[in-house]
Order: structure tokens, then sequence, then C-alpha cells
């Protein structure tokens, strides 16, 4: 089957209930096993929830009222949820509102029970002394991670844990060059798929593939692809499609009994791509599989990647992550759900813990911009103007 990294939206209306969606991704033809749905609303309307498999959901415009098992919560831009299988949800949206859904339209992909509602205001005071942990910023992107490795919500059809990101990318003004002169933002995700919904493009966006076989030097690309407010870019190279090379970064592919003897590992290479932001950026959803546990490795001039799963989780340094996180979450989660229910969030218990994860994101983003001034100057606007304490609110 052929896969196709570019999509681009087909609206279609329904004619009953006014609202128009667009089917990008479908569980049987993708490998994360998913269907990826987006909604809008022309007119203010109501649509059911999927209620057999499980979903997330996300609020990309507008917003509106989520009615679930006899309870009413408000949900605005910036704010997603998981619903289990088996309950009875609906959204009531005003005009111009929009959605993302992702949907486990199969058995057994539903990995938690317990709705969870996460509010992106909370995720940005999610600071911590070893760094940020939900709010990701860095020169080239800000990051919110909404779903990581150890929130219990879908599988893919690979039975790995999924995770949920609401990312913006920056301009690429002062990033490392490529091959051709140009400044780009250069990734290789050798370890993972991950379908991109551009939902918003500020400026000139594109996006390249690298083209088999990968290579160090002289590799050959295919053409740039534009992106716009419609296009989901689809990093859907799976493991079958790998190429490998052995830990030293030359060997061809293939392996001898000799490199076997010898203890060279063979790694990945898959989905490597490079994007172009002119003056600008690009705001998207994306999913990976499996769920990656920390932070994307960064080195000057080289395709940015995360890593091998199977080498983190049950590290001693995964186990301090969660240990990290663990009171962070609760209070992201009791705070997103006070707000939604209309309750004074200020005066809950977990407000204190809120006020400290925010100074300690402040913190490290500041930290972050000191070491920006020094290394690449020119980023350090671009980079300022997505600083928590710039935005006026978390999302």
């Amino acid at each position: 089957m052929k896969k196709e990294n570019f999509i681009v939206n087909a609206w279609v209306a329904n004619a009953d209930s006014g609202v128009e969606t667009a089917e990008i991704l479908h569980h049987d033809q993708c490998p994360e096993g998913l269907d990826f749905t987006r909604v809008r609303f022309p007119e203010p309307g109501g649509l059911a929830l999927p209620s057999a498999f499980g979903c997330i959901v996300s609020v990309i415009r507008g917003g509106g009222a989520l009615l679930l098992e006899g309870r009413e919560l408000a949900v605005g831009e910036g704010v997603h949820w998981y619903q289990p299988p088996g309950f009875s949800a609906r959204v009531e949206c005003s005009v111009g509102t929009e959605l993302v859904i992702v949907a486990a339209a199969e058995g057994g992909r539903a990995r938690g029970t317990q709705f969870l509602l996460r509010d992106e205001e909370f995720l940005a005071a999610c600071g911590h002394e070893k760094g940020a942990l939900r709010w990701v910023l860095t020169p080239q992107y800000l990051s919110r991670r909404v779903f990581l490795h150890h929130d219990r919500t879908l599988l893919s059809k690979s039975g790995n844990p999924l995770s949920w990101f609401h990312t913006t990318m920056f301009d690429v003004e002062g990033l490392p060059k490529n091959q051709e002169g140009k400044s780009v933002f250069k990734m290789s995700y050798n370890y993972r798929t991950e379908p991109n919904l551009c939902y918003e493009v500020d400026g000139e966006a594109m996006v390249r593939m690298a083209k088999h076989p990968y290579s160090e030097h002289n590799q050959a690309w295919h053409p740039w692809h534009v992106l716009d407010g419609d296009t989901t870019y689809h990093l859907n190279e799976d493991v079958c499609d790998s190429e490998y090379v052995h830990s030293d970064g030359i060997s061809p592919d293939g392996i001898s009994p000799d490199d076997l003897e010898s203890g060279k590992e063979r790694l990945p290479r898959r989905n490597k791509h490079e994007v172009r932001i002119a003056v600008g950026s690009v705001s998207l959803l994306c999913m990976h599989d499996p769920a990656p546990t920390g932070a994307e490795r960064h080195s000057a001039g080289e395709y940015s990647e995360y890593g091998d799963l199977e080498k983190v989780v049950g590290s001693k340094e995964h186990r301090e992550y969660l240990q990290a996180l663990k009171p962070l979450d609760e209070m992201v989660d009791a705070l997103s759900l006070a707000k939604a229910e209309g309750k004074d969030w200020q005066k809950h218990i977990h407000f204190l813990r809120y006020q400290a994860g925010r100074a300690a994101q402040i913190g490290s983003e500041n930290q972050l911009c000191e070491e920006v001034a020094v290394q690449t100057p020119k980023r350090l606007q671009i980079l300022r103007s997505w600083c928590t304490a710039e935005l006026s609110t978390g999302t």
C-alpha cells in the first residue's frame, strides 16, 4: 500500500448538522492504526463524540461545552481531553470552533479507563529544577506535551503507548544550514512515526523528505512541499521501512558475521526531513508512535531526534523524570478540571504548586535565552516572543 507523506484536507459538509469534517487518516491506512479527523463549525452546533473505543479531542479554535456523563464542562482553545471507551459525550460549539479528533476505531487500542482533561494554561506551569517537563521551549520550537508515554490514553496498532503534542515551530533564521547552504530545521525520527496536522501557518513554510538511501553527505531529496493550515505531513516510515547503519555511522546496510562478533550496533535510519519557515511560524498537533519519554536531542548542524524508547524506559533517568512529573501532573489535572467546571481554581489546594511550577518554567526559559544570546543571537528575538513570561495566557 502506497504511503502518502502529504495529505490536504477535503472538507465535507453534513447537511443535517451543518458541521464540516475532513477525514485525514484512516486506521487501516496508517502505521498508528487510528482515525484522524478535523471538525469545524461554520455555525453554532453540536456533535456526538465517538464512544465505542475511546478518543483524544483537542480544541484548536473557538470553544463551547462538553456534555459528558451528566456533567457540563467549558472547553476552549488549548483544551485537550482523553475520553475512554463507553463514555457518552457531546460537544456544543460556537461558530468558528475547530476540533481535532483522534479515534481508536478498533478494540484494544484504549489503554486508559479514566477521563483526562488538560488545559494548556496549566501545562505552562510544569517547570522543575530539572528543567521544563511539559511546556518545552527550544530555539527551534515550543512543544506543549499534552499526553506522554506514561499517560494512559491510546495505543498504536503495534501496541505502543502514543503521545499527543501541540507544537509551534519558528522561522529558521540563524539555524544550521543544509547541504545547499539554506538554514533549516533538521529532523530524523529514526525510532517513531509522526503525523503532523498543521492548522495555522504564519508566513511561508515548506517541508521536504529525504530519499533512500540515507546519507551523511550528498543526500538526495524529494521536492519541497508547501505547508498551509489544511495540510498534514506524515513521517510514516515505520520499522519495516528502516535502513540501517552500524554504530560507527558509516557502515552500509547489511551486517556480516564479523560485525556481529565485534558487537557493533545496528541503528535505524528513517523519516529524515527538513523544514523551512520564512519569517513566521507553523502550529500543529502531532502524535508520536511510540510516545517519546524525554527531550528531543539537538546537536548543532545535525538532525534532531528522539532516542530509542527501549533504552529509556526503566532507566534511572526515566524514573527520576516520572517522579518529578507526578505532582505536576496532579496539579494540571486538578486545576484543568476545576477551571472547566467554572470553579475559582486560584483557591484550589494545588494553586501553590501551580505558582512554583510557573516560576520554575520562567526561570528555565530565561536561562535558555541567556544561552541563545551567546550561541545564536539572531534567534533571541524569535525565542523571546514565545517565552511564558511574554504570553498573556498559557495557550
